[in-house]
């Protein structure tokens, strides 16, 4: 059976969340507890000669002023190790082992810059540091790439060579087939490490069958209290210990563990949750950076399963980096067919609606209130009825103009018969029944704080379809109660901002200057037509 050994990375992972701005007495209380806890290695900061010394910070421009923060520490058994990113810390700002509060100290690298990286961890064994070599990316890797980062492992020797599972992409299979590629080249008393992402909720799994390999060799499981790290965060260093003291006979300290999560690391998560998220399982599933979500998502205007559908578009060689003028290609691609089926839907619609005129009709409780009003209307003028994100009762509709997806959800309960045609924006997506018309969300939308008001939305719409009448029924204005403004309350959902007061100016204000190339008429009594 193999040996195994733990390392926690809390305090140097998780600082991508905060800045590294733990605070002094935190960061010594983590350390001072996992090492309490026998955690075989633990990762004090990172070394960055490009960040200035902050006593609070585990981000250090060389390495004496990582025993300014943690010279109280007692590390037992335990050894201490700083991390560097290849190329952000100068070796000249490494002093030697013998001077230093740290025992080790891991060096990152993507696979294009292993030989030098490899040079620089020579160096630092040199110093007499215990030496970790990181291998970013590892699932990019293809079968000359493992044999040079073999062939200089075994020249340089570095205490451990670590798997690191970047984007969270594998799974049992893919890791026990580097495990299996590494294990069988690698000098043996060189210890094999893993550093594991979540987002397939695989992190703790992935580790624990590593741990689980039965060779020779010390295995060695990289985690962090409660899983806390960038993005999809790592596996739990609490679960990781409970495993190891289960099947391998290993005494790790669980209470001083668990210490170290309810004292500290619960207060961070409230602040900078970290964990299993859509985003990072749609980065994990399209093999891509999370940048690439983050783009996608703060856009605003596209639906998951759009975004899920344009990441595969991102060409091989900038999925796992990031580069931002592939990401505009992509989503100025995919702007460009919306547009297109938009130009399409808005011809077909023009053909339908030109000349005529349009009641549209909103969920206010003027559609109960004045109901006659309403309904004399509809005599008189025979319109076409457009109900905007809702479906009346009592009234009968010929197109259902929808923006949104809460709104499109509560449509499910309604009879949404082949008699009413659906116009849908380009945000939404196909539940149960089809959209007849798609409509770029983008091209109804402007920059304003209320840029996804409805009645904005499809006013713009009818005017670009040439409509030169409209009549408004049941769209009342906003009160400061939300749940006063609508006729039946399951139409009502809250707001935050923009507020009333400004919903009503600003829908007042749009209605004005529409109104200057298309004839708009209030059916019902409105806010919107009147201040008052």
């Amino acid at each position: 059976m193999s040996q195994i050994k733990l390392l926690d990375c809390t305090v140097r992972d998780g600082g991508y969340l905060n800045d590294w701005n733990f605070g002094r007495s935190v960061l010594i209380e983590t350390v001072q507890r996992l090492a309490n806890a026998g955690i075989d290695y633990i990762e004090v900061g990172f070394l960055d000669d490009r960040r200035q010394f902050d006593i609070n910070r585990s981000i250090f421009p060389n390495t004496e002023c990582i025993k300014t923060i943690y010279s109280k520490v007692d590390k037992k058994k335990s050894k201490l190790m700083g991390m560097i990113d290849f190329g952000t810390c100068d070796i000249s700002n490494i002093e030697p082992r013998e001077t230093s509060f740290i025992d080790g100290i891991r060096v990152i690298f993507k696979k294009e810059k292993m030989e030098r990286a490899m040079a620089f961890c020579k160096q630092i064994k040199e110093l007499g540091y215990e030496v970790f070599s990181q291998l970013v990316s590892t699932t990019t890797y293809e079968e000359e790439d493992f044999k040079r980062i073999i062939a200089l492992a075994n020249e340089v020797k570095p205490a451990a060579l670590s798997i690191v599972d970047t984007y969270g992409l594998m799974d049992e299979v893919e890791l026990g087939r580097i495990i299996d590629r590494l294990d069988s080249g690698l000098d043996e008393k060189i210890m094999l490490g893993f550093h594991a992402h979540n987002n397939f909720q695989l992190a703790f799994s992935n580790a624990s069958r590593f741990l689980n390999k039965h060779t020779n060799r010390i295995f060695l499981a990289d985690g962090t209290l409660y899983g806390m790290g960038k993005g999809a965060g790592n596996a739990p260093i609490e679960l990781l210990a409970h495993f190891a003291n289960k099947y391998y006979q290993t005494s790790y300290g669980i209470n001083q563990i668990l210490e170290a999560i309810d004292s500290n690391i619960l207060k961070l998560f409230g602040k900078n949750n970290w964990g299993y998220s859509m985003k990072f399982y749609l980065a994990g599933t399209n093999r891509v950076h999370p940048n690439y979500l983050s783009d996608y998502i703060s856009a605003g205007y596209l639906s998951i399963s759009e975004i899920n559908n344009i990441l595969k578009d991102i060409k091989e060689e900038h999925k796992l980096y990031y580069d931002k003028n592939e990401s505009n290609r992509v989503i100025e691609e995919h702007a460009n067919e919306v547009s297109s089926l938009s130009k399409e839907s808005i011809n077909r619609l023009t053909k339908e609606l030109k000349d005529q005129p349009i009641l549209l009709i909103g969920p206010g409780e003027t559609l109960v209130g004045e109901k006659r009003k309403i309904n004399s209307f509809i005599k008189s003028h025979n319109p076409i009825v457009m109900s905007v994100n809702f479906l009346p009762s009592g009234y009968k509709t010929n197109y259902i103009f929808v923006t949104n997806s809460r709104r499109l959800c509560s449509l499910l309960n309604c009879d949404v018969d082949k008699d009413k045609k659906v116009i849908a924006t380009s945000n939404l997506s196909e539940i149960t029944f089809k959209f007849d018309y798609r409509i770029d969300n983008l091209f109804l939308q402007d920059n304003s704080a209320a840029r996804d008001s409805a009645i904005i939305m499809a006013l713009k719409l009818l005017k670009e379809c040439s409509v030169q009448s409209v009549y408004l029924a049941g769209f009342d204005g906003y009160k400061s109660s939300f749940e006063e403004n609508f006729v039946n309350i399951s139409n009502s959902y809250g707001w935050k901002e923009p507020y009333p007061g400004f919903l009503n100016s600003y829908i007042r204000g749009e209605i004005r200057k529409i109104s200057k190339k298309m004839n708009i008429e209030f059916v019902t009594t409105s806010m919107f037509e009147n201040e008052d």
